[in-house]
């Protein structure tokens, strides 16, 4: 056995197993550094998850409390909920296309709210079924007249996405910046999504967010999952010069049939 352990340390001094083993290192390094990327990653989603469920069960701040005009509706804030009071503006109502609720195409109604603070306040009044080509605008139930008291959830705006030919009074991105040049007014820095309102918006309302993975992309637990599968590749590409090495000597070594049979034959002559 030691002398066979030797044939294979002996086998891996050759050059071109020292040349595998370098592969071998660099490959077991970059996977060591991509599970660690994976911790990193398992780190951020696991807190911004928390932070994101933390902002849905957050008392409701007035919208001057939690939205600015001058700058946008970060990420760390999406999900918190806002009171408004003001006036609906139904001549700038807008529909948004490429949107899906309970997991079929939708509408999405966008009202802007006139508050009684100034600015406009971007409303999803709700959301109705997409039975209509995107060059025909359906029919949408108006919002209440007079002075409205809300409850909402707000998010970040949107993206720009590619400009597509729609008409009038649709638009595909909830792109708050756009639809503020778009009404003519002065938006707070991000849109809102109605829970609750003091005049029924006869409309259906979004579903509230799923908050198993608020951050979305892969769950928390894929990503631990993937920390171990790549120290795993690690391990693979460590052992595999290894491995081939004891294959190799394996292979070189004759059977013990091999090297009876000349014995026997001597020894019966």
């Amino acid at each position: 056995m030691g002398r066979y352990r030797q044939s294979v340390w002996k086998t891996l001094r050759e050059p071109r197993y020292i040349a595998l083993l370098i592969i071998a290192v660099g490959l077991a390094v970059g996977c060591c550094l991509a599970g660690v990327w994976q911790i990193h990653r398992y780190d951020w989603k696991h807190h911004s998850n928390d932070s994101l469920r933390s902002n849905d069960h957050h008392p409701p701040a007035p919208v001057a409390d939690l939205l600015r005009t001058d700058r946008q509706l970060t990420r760390a804030l999406q999900f918190r909920r806002i009171t408004a009071t003001g006036v609906f503006e139904a001549s700038k109502q807008l529909l948004v296309r490429n949107r899906e609720v309970n997991d079929a195409p939708a509408l999405l109604v966008l009202t802007p709210l006139k508050t009684d603070a100034g600015p406009t306040l971007l409303v999803v009044r709700g959301w109705l079924p997409l039975r209509t080509a995107a060059d025909t605008t359906p029919k949408v139930a108006p919002p209440p007249t007079g002075r409205v008291s809300l409850t909402a959830r707000v998010y970040p705006s949107e993206p720009l996405g590619r400009a597509a030919s729609l008409p009038a009074g649709q638009i595909n991105r909830l792109n708050v910046p756009s639809i503020g040049r778009l009404i003519g007014q002065p938006t707070y820095g991000g849109y809102a999504a109605l829970i609750s309102a003091s005049v029924d918006s006869k409309l259906q309302q979004l579903p509230a967010p799923d908050m198993s993975n608020p951050t979305g992309g892969a769950f928390e637990l894929q990503h631990l999952a993937y920390v171990g599968q790549w120290f795993l590749f690690a391990i693979i590409a460590l052992g595999a010069p290894f491995a081939l090495a004891r294959i190799e000597r394996l292979r070189g070594i004759p059977k013990v049939t091999e090297i009876a049979a000349p014995v026997a034959t001597t020894g019966h002559h």
